[in-house]
């Protein structure tokens, strides 16, 4: 600030020292002349501050030594008194412009420079970006301006900028006229998302996902386009080999799907036999022992007896091997259709194929049991098996002792049969539900190892789970879960 009065002093000076020269010359006459310079480069370098002390300045400079009585300040005349409010009133004017000038002038200058940084910017942003391609193109679809990820793409120099766009679509879509209804659809919609293939410069090709936006200034007229471009041959290329490997893994699923109906196939005509051709000789078996038993057990000795017994209990878990067998093959090709189930009724019927091999055994139903969605049959038979189990694998000495109870959660109804038997390592938990897996040999407990085959196979057939919580000499909790009946009929 001190500079700008500083310019305006001496300002005044150099007018006072051309009024001097200039005196011989003018005598009196025009005595603030050249004062007017000092107030219009006071005022238009520094401002109003600046411009008025250089009016009063020149005032007091020019009352001093033009005007009579010389060396003396005072107006003596009204002609003395005119020309000074006249050079006063012509200063403060001239000030009050040159100050709104050099505000303007400023602001200008401040808008210019910040112009200016948002344009640095701006060319840092876009030349910044390197995965995606920028192009700025005119009315016509011509190139105007790009940035270096435009050219690292599509492999082209400076010498691109001027030529038409259309140059990176494929010959086919140029016949087609697509770069124009590009352009044009961005104009319609405001701008265009599209994908496709696109030609760099040395003719290879490459997957491009484009936006085109049309610009337009305030009053609503097109003034050009901008075009994203991004290079995604590696997604494309990926979304082939996944399409590719869907289409192999379908036939191979088409491949594995038949051989499963021929070992469906395989696995009726094996049921049949086990069900016609091996059961005929067992009974034959089973007959003959006994018959051998009844009628002629009073001729045999001790070992005789023995040998016959022992011919009559393989006969018998043979039978019931092959009728789990069955029931476990019956499972797999049966047509489940879940309905309401009583559950306590499922339960009940249960419990009387386990209470005439077992009668020992005790039952106590705790809580009600909620209806589910089931096939009764199946579920039945699941049930017989968990209650048989829980009734079979006590200590010897024991009374079987089975707890059945159930809880609903989320519409969901979990049933739990607990015992108070030998109990199941946790490490062996899992495997007892596959086929022939015992842990026991069938003279401690007997059994065919199919039964928990059977819970886990009929539970997956009915859109049910089913598990086993237990400890070895604490007893086992098995559960199984299906979905509620709730309201349904």
């Amino acid at each position: 600030m001190a500079a700008r009065y500083g310019l305006a002093a001496a300002a005044v000076a150099l007018a006072l020292g051309l009024r001097l020269s200039l005196h011989p010359v003018l005598g009196e006459g025009s005595p603030f002349l050249p004062f007017v310079l000092a107030v219009l480069v006071a005022s238009g370098l520094g401002g109003w501050g600046p411009g008025l002390f250089a009016t009063g300045a020149s005032l007091l400079a020019g009352d001093y030594f033009f005007l009579a009585p010389l060396n003396e300040f005072g107006l003596s005349t009204p002609y003395q008194l005119t020309q000074v409010s006249m050079f006063a009133g012509i200063g403060v004017a001239i000030s009050a412009i040159n100050d709104r000038m050099v505000a303007a002038m400023e602001r200008y200058r401040a808008a210019d420079e910040e112009r200016g940084r948002s344009e640095e910017r701006f060319r840092l942003l876009v030349e910044g970006i390197e995965d995606y391609a920028l192009l700025l193109l005119d009315l016509e679809g011509r190139i105007v301006l790009w940035n270096p990820a435009a050219a690292r793409i599509y492999g082209y120099g400076p010498e691109i900028v001027g030529r038409g766009y259309g140059i990176f679509y494929t010959p086919e879509e140029v016949a087609r006229g697509l770069p124009e209804i590009h352009l044009q659809q961005a104009i319609e919609h405001g701008s265009l998302r599209e994908e496709g293939w696109r030609v760099r410069r040395d003719g290879s090709r490459f997957w491009a996902q484009n936006l085109v936006t049309a610009l337009r200034d305030p009053a609503g007229r097109i003034r050009g386009f901008a075009k994203v471009v991004h290079d995604a041959t590696a997604r494309r290329l990926a979304d082939e080999e996944i399409r590719r490997l869907n289409e192999s893994l379908e036939l191979r699923v088409e491949e594995r799907t038949a051989q499963l109906e021929e070992a469906n196939k395989a696995l009726e005509a094996f049921a049949y036999t086990v069900s016609h051709d091996l059961r005929a000789p067992l009974r034959g078996v089973q007959g003959f022992s006994e018959a051998l038993l009844e009628d002629y057990g009073d001729r045999l000795d001790e070992t005789g007896l023995d040998y016959a017994h022992r011919i009559a209990n393989a006969a018998g878990r043979m039978e019931g091997l092959i009728q789990d067998l069955l029931a476990y093959s019956r499972l797999s090709r049966v047509q489940i259709l879940n309905q309401r189930v009583e559950l306590p009724a499922a339960v009940a019927e249960a419990w009387e194929q386990v209470r005439s091999a077992i009668p020992e055994a005790r039952l106590r139903v705790e809580g009600p049991l909620p209806d589910v969605l089931a096939h009764r049959i199946t579920l039945v038979q699941v049930l017989a098996n968990l209650l048989s189990n829980a009734a079979k694998f006590v200590p010897p000495g024991v009374t079987p002792e089975v707890r059945v109870h159930a809880v609903t959660r989320e519409g969901r109804v979990r049933l739990w049969v607990e015992d108070n038997g030998i109990g199941i390592a946790p490490e062996h938990q899992e495997r007892i539900f596959n086929v022939f897996e015992r842990l026991h040999g069938g003279e401690t407990y007997p059994g065919t190892g199919i039964g928990l085959a059977i819970v886990r196979k009929g539970m997956e057939r009915m859109g049910g789970l089913a598990g086993v919580d237990s400890r070895p000499g604490e007893g086992s909790r098995f559960w199984i879960e299906l979905p509620g009946a709730g309201g349904e009929e």
